[in-house]
């Protein structure tokens, strides 16, 4: 029984490889973008600690320029006080000049004494009353200075209430893009993660089916070699059974050899007797002894019976040789029959090696592509763990207290990474697009492959 030789053309894992190495690049691309917006996060969380100096800068100036007032406050009051000490001394004053007039229309001679002492203390009161003016004057000084730097503060303050409200504003715009950005990305990270866990289950469906038709062309392989075992003993025992045959034939054949070979040896001993032993002829004929002697009539009688001996060992001759020729046609078809089985024994044998070989090579395929399916895991694993962390990572801009800051170029800093961040998220929207299209030319490949190997099952199969 011959069989035929089956070709296994299986697909090279070459594309296949280079698909992963484009979807490794792919992922550090991926790695590198999320590094990017970790940056510009510390640059913004930087930019916001800055805020918050200059805020707490602004809430001390405002707490000096509160306790100035409080001063100025104090003074307004003092002041009020140091008037109404002046018009009091005024009021002395004109009481002084009430007494001057009444001391000068008095005796002048009887109360000279007393009215120099009276003219000496007023003139003190004077001097008191002089200076008095003088601080009432530095006190309206004064008074005006606080008025001033009042009505400054109030312009500074409502500067600042300007100023932070335009950056209360600009926060909350950035927020809800940064929100905006985040439920972006996170819808993102949802569709990846869902299409990796597609990914994953074609990879295990396809394993399960290459493993179930692995395992079925190793049964029809194995169903296979039991037939060929099986006919190879049939075989075996049917030249067991033509070599008993063949040593059965021998063996009668020699056991009538020897029994024709007694017959010769007694009639040679029966004509011995019958003859004599005289003047004796010797014949020899297919060697066989014949002694002639006597008259021509017994000659005649003699040769009668060499030609019934004749005709007997004849006839022996013409019944072995039928048995020769059989024999003879045994032994060739016994060779033929034996070249034959060997012939099939060594196409049995290297099928069963080439069998072995391409059983050999797909358990190696499988194995590398079991090897590749972990480290694709390991990969998205790790992908995914790093997504994780970068979202947890990501600041919270609502926990954050509002920040403001009025000088251009951190506005103008913030503006370019607003750009730049805008920049970020179409970048990463490319790439998860070339992701997709990606993952959908693996889906398509690994079909293929599956196509492949179904259609190499049926080949084996047949």
């Amino acid at each position: 029984m011959r069989f035929s030789k089956v070709n296994y053309n299986l697909t090279p894992f070459s594309s296949y490889i280079r698909k992963d190495a484009l979807f490794s690049e792919m992922l550090t691309e991926k790695d590198l973008l999320v590094s990017q917006i970790k940056t510009s996060n510390q640059e913004l969380l930087s930019s916001k600690e800055m805020l918050l100096q200059e805020m707490s800068m602004d809430r001390v100036r405002s707490a000096s320029l509160q306790r100035e007032l409080e001063e100025t406050t104090q003074l307004l009051g003092v002041v009020k006080q140091l008037l109404k000490e002046k018009e009091a001394v005024i009021e002395l004053q004109n009481f002084d000049g009430r007494l001057m007039e009444k001391v000068v229309t008095s005796d002048e001679q009887s109360q000279t004494d007393d009215s120099q002492e009276y003219i000496r203390s007023l003139e003190m009161e004077c001097e008191r009353l002089r200076e008095i003016e003088k601080i009432a004057s530095e006190k309206d000084a004064l008074l005006k200075e606080g008025q001033k730097l009042q009505n400054i503060l109030e312009m500074e303050l409502q500067i600042a209430k300007a100023e932070a409200l335009t950056e209360k504003e600009k926060k909350i715009a950035e927020e809800a893009v940064w929100e905006e950005v985040k439920q972006g990305l996170s819808t993102e990270i949802q569709a990846l993660n869902m299409h990796l866990l597609e990914l994953q289950r074609s990879k295990e469906e396809e394993q399960a089916s290459a493993n179930q038709n692995f395992e079925m062309t190793k049964m029809a392989l194995e169903a296979k070699i039991k037939e060929s075992e099986e006919e190879i003993k049939k075989k075996d025992e049917e030249i067991k059974v033509a070599l008993k045959k063949q040593s059965s034939m021998v063996k009668e054949l020699r056991r009538q050899v020897q029994s024709e070979k007694k017959r010769a040896e007694q009639a040679e001993k029966h004509l011995d007797d019958v003859l004599g032993v005289g003047d004796a002829n010797v014949y020899t004929h297919n060697s066989a002894r014949i002694r002639v002697a006597g008259s021509p009539s017994a000659l005649s009688d003699r040769f009668k019976m060499k030609g019934d001996g004749e005709s007997s060992i004849c006839s022996w001759a013409f019944v072995a040789e039928p048995d020769r020729n059989s024999f003879q046609n045994f032994d060739e078809e016994s060779s033929c029959s034996a070249s034959i089985l060997e012939a099939d024994n060594a196409e049995l044998i290297s099928h069963l090696a080439v069998l072995q070989k391409k059983h050999a090579e797909t358990i190696d395929r499988l194995n590398i592509i079991e090897e590749e399916n972990a480290l694709l895991r390991k990969e998205v694993e790790e992908k995914s763990e790093v997504i994780a962390q970068w979202i947890r990572t990501i600041p919270d801009s609502s926990q954050n207290p509002q920040v403001a800051n009025s000088s251009p170029g951190l506005r103008f800093r913030r503006m370019l990474e607003m750009v730049r961040m805008g920049e970020s998220a179409a970048d990463i929207r490319d790439m998860n697009r070339r992701l997709q299209r990606m993952l959908e030319e693996t889906l398509s490949k690994n079909l293929v492959l599956q196509k492949n190997i179904q259609t190499l099952l049926e080949k084996d199969g047949n």
